[in-house]
């Protein structure tokens, strides 16, 4: 059986189908990430007050002179991680980074910046960090150092920038992955092999055992591409969350959609011979 299923050319295009499936949509997401982007990235953050249980009376924390309450201290960086520059005239108007309405600002500076010469010039209030526009090449970074009080920060973004819908928030102090995570990876990754797996491997068997030949009806092709289509989307939806990776969901869709199209017409001209003495694979009309 697996000597004629080599043999077989319409093995092999299902083989590059199925790895174009499989690789398309991140082709596909980095082609997107190759144009303009602009990210965060909550690098640290990190409490100064011990906790109310080992809190030692009468100790208050202050900056310059006044005190504050629940402080942190975090750091965010802001990077270009697309492939072109993103000019001032793109800006329509400052990056603002927003740390919620409850909390408070103490200080915030440029403590670190990628290549040195560039100048990029902040200013903030109580909730609210907004960086003036500034070029930015390719991978240039600068971050941001702050002190806040009143609660944990939850950073999160503002900007009109030609060509950014958005800038991106990712936290590298959060876990991305875990046992579990990895573990539905993998069995989503089966459950997406399984359908066509089952569909194929019964065909052979009852093409080359039986004088039974089972077709494949376009109904039949419909349900496997919708399983495929499903499991494949549950899979990297899964692994986009698990690896905090962005845009490949959408990209996803759109490439099987695609190669669905291509595929299913396909499989609709499939006929398989008829009688007992049948034993050949299926042929095109």
């Amino acid at each position: 059986m697996l000597k004629r299923l080599l043999q077989d050319w319409r093995f092999y295009v299902t083989l590059v189908v199925g790895i174009a499936s499989v690789l398309g949509p991140f082709w596909l997401a980095n082609i997107d990430q190759k144009s303009k982007s602009l990210s965060l990235m909550v690098v640290s953050q990190v409490s100064l007050q011990p906790s109310p249980k080992e809190s030692v009376s009468g100790l208050e924390i202050s900056v310059e002179g006044k005190p504050v309450s629940q402080p942190f201290s975090s750091v965010i960086e802001i990077i270009n991680d697309g492939s072109k520059p993103i000019t001032t005239n793109d800006f329509e108007a400052p990056l603002e980074v927003h740390v919620g309405s409850a909390i408070n600002i103490i200080r915030a500076q440029i403590s670190k910046k990628s290549p040195e010469d560039i100048e990029p010039d902040i200013t903030y209030d109580n909730h609210v960090i907004k960086l003036k526009s500034t070029l930015w090449n390719p991978n240039d970074t600068i971050s941001i150092s702050m002190i806040t009080s009143g609660a944990q920060p939850i950073f999160n973004t503002k900007a009109r920038i030609v060509g950014i819908s958005s800038v991106a928030v990712k936290d590298s102090t959060k876990p991305t992955s875990n046992l579990l995570t990895i573990a539905i990876l993998l069995l989503a990754a089966f459950a997406l092999a399984l359908p066509t797996m089952v569909c194929a491997l019964s065909l052979e068997f009852y093409s080359t055992q039986s004088s039974k030949i089972i077709p494949l009806k376009r109904e039949t092709v419909i349900v496997i591409g919708f399983v495929n289509f499903l499991f494949f989307n549950l899979f990297v939806k899964f692994l986009n969350d698990a690896l905090g990776l962005d845009k490949v969901v959408w990209y996803n869709i759109l490439s099987v959609l695609l190669i669905s199209g291509i595929v299913i017409p396909f499989s609709w001209r499939l006929v398989y011979p008829k009688g007992a003495d049948a034993k050949t694979t299926p042929t095109l009309e």
